[in-house]
């Protein structure tokens, strides 16, 4: 009985709070003192246009508003915010264009307001980028996604704390996209220098090509359909590492989470660890190379013949937790370890 009562007290406790929380809300949204909470939707649209012409670089920075970049013809750059904004008190959104010393700044942000004093939908940055520009670009979202393609640039820096980056046919020297929390999808990348990043959010790429190549998913899967890069580096703290044709030097690493990676041909060195998942690696038919496995927990076992071994410290199963040997008299390094993990070495096409 007075378990029951207790849970009475509590339940009805919850209930009262639920029907003043409901009461505020309501009484808020007629509220002349909280006015962000009424409002009609408006449409806004602003545009902006400047020459590229002697500029060597552009920064463009939004706060929850969505970029959009695309290539076109001609010398100008043209700018264009637009969507509703929902609003009693005529709050919008900033845009800011400027120019000096061979740069081009682009801001479009909402003014300071009061407790939600302002609320937007489906507001969208859309940059027109002229082909004619190939210097460096900076984009900076606070809270939005950003969408470029068939962009050619020396550099190219995208980044946004909470939202998506998706992207198609990027060129740059040197090329970094950073995403704290989403997805970044990428169909094709050509630079010296490729970073992609992202803190909580898978990382998708369907075709890299680069002198270095960096990839990481801290949390949350990674995969590339094409790698191609004398350095690559792929990283996954919890989430699983695929590639499904990798031609070149590879490192990888993954904390929690197997890792597939499929080969072309060997020309650097391969190397990783796997914390706690299995590691497969497909490896060409009739590749020549030094392989050298270890694993604390678990099996290995490789396709390819090899021809001089050594094997040290069996498991209580009687499986090998080491093996170091030749094969076809290679001497490219392939080397896994996995904590607990079994590590296959299969032998492809």
């Amino acid at each position: 009985m007075r378990t029951s009562g207790i849970l009475a007290i509590i339940f009805g406790g919850l209930a009262l709070a639920g029907l003043i929380l409901a009461g505020t809300i309501f009484l808020l949204q007629r509220s002349s003192i909280f006015p962000g909470f009424s409002g009609n939707n408006e449409n806004f649209d602003e545009s902006r246009s400047t020459s590229t012409k002697d500029i060597g670089e552009i920064s463009i920075k939004t706060a929850s508003i969505n970029i959009n970049i695309q290539k076109i013809s001609g010398t100008e750059l043209t700018i264009r915010l637009h969507g509703t904004v929902r609003n009693s008190q005529n709050v919008k959104p900033e845009l800011k264009v400027s120019t000096a010393g061979g740069k081009i700044a682009v801001s479009a942000e909402w003014p300071p307001s009061l407790i939600l004093g302002f609320s937007s939908s489906s507001m969208v940055l859309d940059v027109q980028l002229p082909e004619s520009f190939d210097g460096e670009m900076a984009v900076r979202s606070t809270s939005g996604n950003i969408e470029a393609n068939t962009l050619r640039l020396s550099m190219l820096d995208l980044e946004t704390s909470s939202g998506n980056i998706k992207a198609e046919l990027l060129s740059a020297d040197n090329l970094t996209a950073h995403s704290t929390s989403g997805n970044i999808i990428i169909n094709d990348i050509e630079a010296e220098k490729a970073e992609i990043t992202s803190t909580s959010g898978n990382t998708r790429i369907t075709s890299g090509k680069a002198e270095t190549y960096r990839q990481e998913s801290r949390s949350g899967t990674l995969w590339v359909g094409t790698l191609e890069a004398s350095e690559a580096s792929l990283t996954s703290t919890s989430g699983g590492i695929t590639v499904d044709n990798a031609a070149g030097g590879i490192k990888f690493s993954s904390t929690s989470g197997n890792v597939r990676l499929s080969f072309s041909a060997i020309r650097q060195l391969i190397t990783g660890s796997s914390t706690s998942g299995n590691v497969t690696l497909t490896l060409p038919g009739g590749s020549a190379f030094v392989l050298d496995l270890k694993t604390a927990s678990g099996s290995l076992k490789s396709d390819f013949p090899i021809t001089t071994t050594l094997t040290s410290g069996r498991s209580s199963a009687g499986l090998n937790r080491k093996i170091l040997g030749t094969v076809n008299n290679g001497e490219t390094p392939v080397t896994v370890e996995s904590t607990s993990g079994n590590i296959s070495i299969r032998e492809g096409k």
